[in-house]
């Protein structure tokens, strides 16, 4: 029997379908059976509603792919971009070709919207995206980021940021800049946007603070959380050019994964001798997309 592969928007009643796909790697409380979890993922994105790439044999869902889009910004150019996320085939489908089935509807549908594909692939899949002529940019690799530790931060030049409302002023001037910076893509900024991201994440739970100039003034914002005990992950931050994210009051083991030719750092962390890499594609349709333009995303839209 055939494999048929369709791509839609995603609506609630395909909760059960995919769940019953799931099941087949997940345990009953793993995240992606929550029906509060993909709503979130795929239906309240201010940047808008996830698309799934479904691989059906005759009635049978036997695999899966979601698109989730993200809205970039560099000077005055906009880019859709959809990051790929949540790619199963089921074990009895595995050595088919489903899974370069759903890639290529995938990139047609980008292709037909001059739009960007762009994630971090495991090492399972890594070979099927370069063989889809994905444009791979500068691996992520890890540092150790330096602060202002918590036992000798001086008061004032950070505060946990509690209502996303109290910082709008802020995330307007950040999108700002980024609509005056034509050298790189940043994700389109908006209070909403980082409450759906991070304040209503149902499974994560992310720490985020206001970072302050040395004049006093608002100056970005940093969002952390724990991966294991003692150790903290970097997963975004967003700066002003006058602001230093060395001035950060992060925990005092803090990793973020960074770009090799990132160049806004400013001396903020230090490599670690660990040979882990996440590769990371933006492939576009739209407009060739130079590596340098690209080196500032690092997770920011990725970890789901």
């Amino acid at each position: 029997m055939p494999i048929d592969v369709s791509l839609l928007p995603y609506e609630t009643g395909d909760f059960d379908a995919l769940t019953g796909l799931y099941a087949s790697y997940f345990s009953a409380n793993d995240r992606l059976m929550d029906a509060r979890y993909l709503s979130w993922q795929y239906v309240q994105n201010p940047h808008g509603r996830a698309r799934l790439v479904l691989a059906h044999e005759g009635s049978r869902l036997v695999a899966a792919m979601a698109l989730v889009p993200a809205r970039l910004v560099k000077g005055h150019e906009e880019l859709l971009a959809y990051y790929v996320v949540n790619v199963l085939v089921h074990p009895e489908w595995q050595g088919r070709h489903v899974f370069g089935k759903l890639v290529r509807r995938a990139i047609d549908f980008v292709r037909s919207e001059n739009a960007a594909l762009m994630g971090h692939p495991n090492a399972l899949a890594l070979a099927q995206w370069r063989r889809s002529r994905m444009v791979f940019h500068a691996p992520l690799k890890p540092s150790l980021v330096l602060s202002v530790p918590w036992p000798f931060a001086a008061g004032g030049n950070a505060r946990e940021l509690g209502d996303i409302r109290a910082v709008e002023p802020l995330v307007r001037a950040l999108l700002d800049e980024a609509r005056g910076d034509s050298q790189r893509w940043r994700v389109n900024l908006s209070t909403d946007y980082l409450q759906w991201r991070y304040q209503a994440h149902p499974a994560n739970t992310y720490r985020l603070q206001r970072i302050f100039t040395s004049s006093g003034e608002p100056g970005g914002l940093t969002v952390t959380k724990k991966i294991r005990s003692g150790v903290n992950l970097l997963v975004d931050h967003f700066m002003l050019k006058e602001a230093a994210l060395s001035k950060a009051r992060l925990p005092l083991l803090t990793v973020g994964f960074f770009a090799g030719d990132e160049h806004d750092r400013r001396g903020a962390e230090i490599a670690l001798p660990l040979r882990k890499r996440i590769p990371f594609f933006l492939t576009s349709y739209a407009r060739p997309i130079d590596s340098r333009c690209v080196a500032g995303l690092g997770l920011s839209t990725s970890d789901f």
